[in-house]
């Protein structure tokens, strides 16, 4: 469909200029940052097992930013808001202690 090359282009543009490049990178390293936190609460409680929370939070990034370029490849191949929220409870679920 149209969305996927307009994004693509979105971010090759993106990556050319610094300005836009900055603006653009700022949200997810704030959700990154923000994720990191929240997990290293969970560790230091001990409600999550010991993880590293860098490395936890940068794998549920990376799940939700490739769950968005699946639905812009194939935006009728699922329920990709579904797929989204069963994919971050069964991630955030493996950090539970038992």
């Amino acid at each position: 469909g149209e969305g996927l090359p307009m994004f693509l282009e979105f971010w090759l543009q993106a990556s050319r200029n610094e300005k836009i490049w900055q603006a653009s990178i700022t949200p997810y390293r704030r959700y990154q940052k923000h994720f990191s936190a929240l997990i290293k609460k969970g560790v230091d409680e001990g409600s999550f097992v010991d993880v590293n929370p860098e490395l936890a939070s940068r794998m549920i990034i990376s799940t939700a930013m490739g769950l968005l370029l699946q639905s812009l490849l194939d935006p009728k191949g699922a329920k990709w808001e579904k797929v989204a929220r069963e994919s971050t409870n069964m991630l955030v679920n493996s950090l539970l202690k038992r």
